[in-house]
């Protein structure tokens, strides 16, 4: 049969004679009963065909049409589905493979320090009046030199600065210094009412803090840590901003700084500020700096760039002043969470 004249015998609806009415009810029995049948509706067009073959013929198209319908619609919708989810593993897919090299890229700058360093580039931000000056004091009762002729000497209360050290105030009034400074404090204390070699008695001894604005005020000794060398003591009144740790360690080579009262020298407002570099960890001796300290910096605190604190002087290598040695920015944190 020609594909043409097929064509046009399924597009005319000449199957049904046009004088003849078809019913509703043969043509639904007719659908139900051919509904499996895939083959289209061929009828010859002829106008003095049955009307039995009539209404065969016109419920074969209605069902062939109902099933173009039916799996016209389903084409369509399984075909946006497709593209939906093409777009969408598309854009899942983009997105994974650009978070991930996003995260590699991240990692390896932060790995090489390559962030940091751009962070190092300019001014630092320092806390500097979270630095405060500690100071053991006490006072003593001294002979004076005038004696009368049966050596009775006069006695005068003096007193007189014992150590030094440096610290840095953290929340809650806390402040944090070198184990061996709060160590030295015990020992005094603990000779109170004793007479030293030179004949003067130790009346008192106090355990204070000068803070940037020169006022001093009295520590108590919370928590010592003589494995590491640190020490947690508190003042509710020291005044100057709170320091706070770093949320990860330095990376090595990474420049930091250092704020310092060494060999006692502080004026209020204004100390020392030395800067260095992070060398590393050591195996007993904690975070390793290249950085200037003497005596009387234990206890000053270590900052990155943008102020935030990474570790905690405790001593220096006593051959060459730049090899110094910190409490590192985990056992900080250690000793902040068992003085909350």
């Amino acid at each position: 049969m020609n594909p043409h004249a097929l064509r046009h015998r399924l597009l005319r609806p000449a199957c049904l004679p046009f004088h003849h009415t078809p019913d509703l009810s043969l043509m639904l029995i007719e659908i139900s009963m051919m509904w499996r049948r895939s083959r289209p509706p061929l009828c010859p067009y002829n106008k003095t065909s049955s009307f039995k073959n009539t209404q065969k013929n016109q419920a074969y198209l209605l069902m062939w049409g109902l099933k173009m319908k039916i799996v016209g619609i389903a084409i369509k919708q399984l075909r946006g589905l497709a593209q939906m989810l093409k777009s969408r593993f598309k854009s899942i897919l983009a997105g994974t493979i650009l978070g991930s090299i996003a995260g590699i890229l991240m990692l390896t700058c932060y790995s090489l320090g390559f962030l940091d360093h751009r962070s190092n580039l300019g001014t630092p931000h320092l806390p500097v009046t979270s630095f405060v000056q500690l100071m053991v004091t006490g006072d003593y009762i001294v002979k004076a030199s005038d004696c009368d002729d049966q050596m009775m000497c006069e006695q005068e209360l003096t007193p007189m600065n014992i150590s030094s050290a440096s610290g840095v105030k953290v929340s809650k009034g806390r402040i944090l210094t070198a184990g061996h400074f709060c160590e030295r404090f015990r020992e005094v204390s603990s000779a109170v009412g004793l007479i030293d070699s030179d004949g003067d008695l130790l009346e008192d001894a106090q355990f204070v803090a000068i803070d940037h604005t020169g006022m001093t005020h009295n520590l108590e000794i919370l928590l010592v840590m003589p494995n590491i060398d640190l020490c947690v003591a508190r003042s509710r009144t020291v005044s100057g901003v709170e320091a706070k740790l770093s949320r990860r360690p330095p990376f090595k080579t990474e420049r930091v700084w250092n704020i310092a009262a060494p060999q006692g020298i502080y004026f209020p407002n204004a100390p020392i500020l030395l800067e260095g570099f992070y060398n590393g960890k050591t195996s007993r001796l904690g975070a390793h700096y290249t950085l200037r300290t003497a005596p009387g910096s234990s206890g000053s605190p270590i900052y990155r760039s943008d102020g935030a604190l990474v570790g905690i002087v405790h001593s220096v290598h006593p051959s060459f002043g730049m090899s110094t040695y910190a409490v590192e920015l985990e056992d900080l944190k250690k000793a902040l969470q068992a003085t909350e």
